[in-house]
């Protein structure tokens, strides 16, 4: 591999992620393996792979100034990504923003909807991907969302000197036997790490207890909390008809959960239903249930009229669709092992919530709106329609847990503000 910094050289050479890169090797066949059950479960649940980009990205200007990349998954990550990188560029107009995604699909409906955006892929976790991708980048800060289980990609961005934030983070305290073994291994993977800004306070103590010294740890709260209303989008008022009320289903994953939502909703009379697929390019599983349902649809990427069930089949559009409904069903949490979804999008706008029994990576959200009585789980079709029915018939009601969401909304705020305070020292003057 040529390299044209000393830099990479610095990243290629750490003997310890070297001798990280030899153990994966030695279980390359079974790491193999895990990835295709993965991949499987992933397309059973819904997901899309897509195997090329057709969309280019911005070119980099790093003329400008300071160059920070803001690393996730996919879009919801993006959604929280891009608000702080806004509030960044507030504080430090000089800085260069690139955002780094893994999901290619996500990558491409963003380049098409966002161009002036510079959006690019993921490396894949091996040391001389992440090396090429760093000579290509050459950030001075990378931030990432919520996980750092990426070794090679935090090790190797340390190493070439770029200062490596967790933004959002998690992390759960490790106890047993099988943690005390891998301490070490974690704490080498802390040790790649500026500076974590934790979402919550086990969280937070979770990672004091195995950062080093160097790493400045914070405690910030939730930046899914921290979100403002949507902007109007007068082309979404036009397509979304206002003479029945509406009822949502955002983000639904699997055939088992939009059937679920479609048998909730056919026991319901007088009201629309708006359903918006987590991934819009696997469409035609919904199709499909919705035709066996006998429920007539309109699709939004074809601008069509008014239908029983209005398929939101597009990426962005989501959050700003649920301020015209009266409840929301948020998806990702009624199948077993769902990981859930962000169900303080609903409360922006003020409309109450609903999700499944599955927690996921969002029970801290969910118990926190269930204390505060604008949060309901359900467990089945019969419960989502008594729900959905609950708000279509008591105005009085659905503006009361309306008020109560968006006042929880308010006292929740200032993560993004902190995220921002940590990042900012690291930059470099330039």
């Amino acid at each position: 591999m040529r390299l044209r910094d000393p830099q990479s050289r610095r990243a290629l050479l750490d003997p310890r992620l070297l001798m990280y890169e030899a153990v994966r090797l030695v279980g390359s066949p079974l790491a193999a393996l895990q990835r295709s059950l993965r991949k499987r479960r992933r397309l059973k649940r819904g997901g899309r792979f897509v195997p090329t980009l057709s969309v280019a990205s911005a070119p980099l200007n790093l003329a400008q100034g300071p160059h920070v990349v803001f690393c996730g998954p996919s879009y919801g990550e993006f959604i929280m990504l891009e608000r702080v990188a806004q509030a960044l560029v507030q504080a430090r107009p000089d800085v260069v923003i690139t955002y780094c995604l893994r999901d290619a699909g996500a990558i491409e409906d963003l380049r098409a909807s966002k161009p002036q955006l510079r959006i690019v892929q993921w490396p894949e976790e091996r040391l001389g991907a992440v090396v090429r991708w760093l000579e290509e980048e050459r950030p001075e800060v990378v931030v990432l969302a919520e996980r750092f289980r990426y070794p090679v990609f935090v090790g190797a961005a340390s190493r070439y000197g770029a200062k490596v934030v967790l933004m959002n983070g998690r992390s759960r305290a490790r106890k047993g036997l099988k943690y005390r073994l891998l301490s070490p291994f974690y704490r080498w993977q802390f040790a790649g790490l500026s500076a974590m800004v934790m979402q919550r306070e086990d969280y937070y103590e979770a990672a004091r207890a195995l950062a080093p010294d160097s790493c400045t740890v914070v405690l910030s709260g939730d930046i899914k909390t921290d979100l403002t209303p949507p902007t109007p989008n007068l082309d979404l008022e036009r397509w979304l008809p206002d003479d029945l009320p509406l009822v949502a289903a955002g983000s639904t994953e699997t055939a088992e959960e939009e059937r679920m939502v479609l048998a909730a909703f056919n026991r319901l009379s007088g009201c629309r239903l708006l359903i918006a697929p987590r991934q819009p390019r696997n469409i035609e599983g919904l199709l499909e249930n919705l035709r066996a349902a006998g429920l007539e649809f309109s699709q939004r990427s074809e601008d069509g009229g008014p239908a029983p069930v209005m398929v939101l089949d597009t990426m962005g559009e989501l959050t700003a669709a649920y301020g015209r409904c009266v409840a929301a069903y948020v998806g990702g949490s009624f199948t077993e092992g769902g990981g859930g979804h962000n169900v303080m999008e609903p409360l922006l706008s003020g409309v109450p919530v609903a999700y499944g029994m599955q927690r996921g990576h969002f029970e801290g959200l969910q118990k926190l709106v269930e204390a505060e009585g604008v949060g309901t789980r359900i467990r089945d079709a019969e419960e989502l329609a008594a729900f959905w029915g609950r708000f279509i018939t008591d105005e009085a009601e659905r503006s009361r847990v309306g008020e109560k969401g968006k006042r929880l909304l308010e006292r929740s705020r200032g993560a993004i503000a902190k995220t921002v305070e940590v990042i900012l020292p690291l930059i470099p003057k330039h």
